[in-house]
Order: structure tokens, then C-alpha cells, then sequence
């Protein structure tokens, strides 16, 4: 019989490291986006309206089929990354990588999907930039560099795209929120509700880029702090 604690269990590994992140803010921000679209859905008839409003969220037009076929992609590489991580770090170079080239592809589709709704800038960031940095990541060769005084692997230094790609979509989340806040009040609350879950999904996806780079950032930590590396021994 499964329990409670079996099932608390089992959520607490799913959000485990970088996968369980990604996916986190891929199910909260797909969750949200079209329980939202239910809602708001006009008509008489609540059910059969709710459910062609869902549906034309995700396939309605081409943008919604792009960014619903990214959404998908995001997904699956997330549970390669969760695979990937399962026993902890270092993680499965093999799968790690295979879940950056699909990610990259997700990027791709993300980027088709801000294009086609007029959104350049997000397409160029969340979109290429996003794509540059996983496909970097995965086809890239491995290895270290010196950069601002610190040694980094190579592919985290492509996963550092990835990190800064999130900033443009941070920072317009933040300024829209501000405006509801100070300018436009009257702002309807699902408005409010879908910007505040759109950062916490910036903030999960965030932290699980971070995740993906902690050898190299622990590396740079402790030069930072002027702690050398203990030299291994056989």
C-alpha cells in the first residue's frame, strides 16, 4: 500500500537536482498557463469551452504549436537530466550531454515560437542564445580553461550562456510586474498570477543552469577564497 510518506518520498527525489528543477518550472509554468486559459474561456457552455480554449493554447496557431513542441522537448530532456543526476554528482556524461542536445533543440523551438509572436528580443536570448549555450554544452569539447582567473570546464563555459540567456526574460517579467504594481493596479489577477509564475519558473530553470556548472563554481569558490585543490594521491 502506498503512503503518504511513500509519495512525499518519491516528489522529494523527482525534484532532486537539475532535472527535477528544469521540470518543476516546466510543469508549473505549462500548468498554470493553461488553467489560466480555461478559466478565462468565454462562452456558455464551461466545459466544452474550457477544453477548446486548452486546446487552442497549445496547437491554436503556429506559435502555440512551436512553444507547445518545445515545452514537450524541455520535458524530455529534464528527465534525461533527472536520470542523469540520479546518483548525485558527477553525474552520467553520456546522458548529460544527450539531455543538453535536446534541450538545445527545445531551444530552437522555443526561439521559432517568441519569433513568431513578434517577441525578438526573447526570441534572441531564451531562443538562440539558450540554443548556442546547450549545443555547445553537448558537442563541445571537453576539458578546462582559465577565464577571469578561475579554471572552468569547457562545456560549463557554454552552460554560462545559458545562465545569461535567463536575464533579459528576468528582467522583463520583473519590470511588467513592477508596472502592475505601481502603474497599472487594476491589472486583472490572472494577469498578475501568470508573471509571478512565469519568474518562479525562471527561478527554477535558473538554478537547475547553476546546478549543471557547481564543479566549476565550487572551483572558482575556492579560488576565490584561496583554497587550493588537494592533489590526488594513489
Amino acid at each position: 500500500m502506498i503512503t503518504a510518506s511513500d509519495m512525499w518520498t518519491a516528489a522529494l527525489t523527482r525534484i532532486k537536482g537539475p532535472g527535477g528543477f528544469y521540470n518543476a518550472g516546466n510543469l508549473l509554468g505549462l500548468t498554470v498557463s493553461l488553467a489560466v486559459a480555461a478559466v478565462e474561456a468565454p462562452g456558455e457552455h464551461a466545459l466544452a469551452d474550457a477544453v477548446t480554449a486548452v486546446w487552442v493554447a497549445l496547437v491554436g496557431n503556429p506559435a502555440s504549436v512551436a512553444l507547445t513542441v518545445a515545452t514537450l522537448i524541455f520535458l524530455w530532456s529534464g528527465e534525461h537530466y533527472h536520470r542523469a543526476w540520479l546518483s548525485g554528482f558527477p553525474p552520467d556524461v553520456r546522458m548529460n550531454r544527450a539531455a543538453d542536445l535536446s534541450s538545445g533543440f527545445g531551444a530552437v523551438a522555443l526561439g521559432l515560437g517568441l519569433a513568431l509572436l513578434a517577441d525578438p528580443i526573447l526570441a534572441v536570448s531564451s531562443g538562440a542564445l539558450h540554443a548556442a549555450g546547450k549545443f555547445g554544452s553537448a558537442l563541445g569539447p571537453q576539458g578546462t580553461r582559465r577565464m577571469i582567473g578561475h579554471v572552468f570546464a569547457l562545456d560549463d563555459i557554454y552552460r554560462g550562456l545559458v545562465v545569461v540567456s535567463r536575464a533579459p526574460a528576468i528582467a522583463i517579467t520583473l519590470w511588467q510586474l513592477a508596472r502592475i504594481l505601481f502603474q497599472d493596479v487594476d491589472a486583472a489577477m490572472d494577469r498578475r498570477l501568470l508573471l509571478v509564475t512565469m519568474l518562479g519558473c525562471y527561478c527554477l530553470w535558473a538554478a537547475a543552469d547553476l546546478l549543471l556548472m557547481q564543479a566549476s563554481l565550487k572551483r572558482a569558490f575556492r579560488g576565490f577564497c584561496g583554497v587550493q585543490d588537494r592533489p590526488m594521491h594513489n
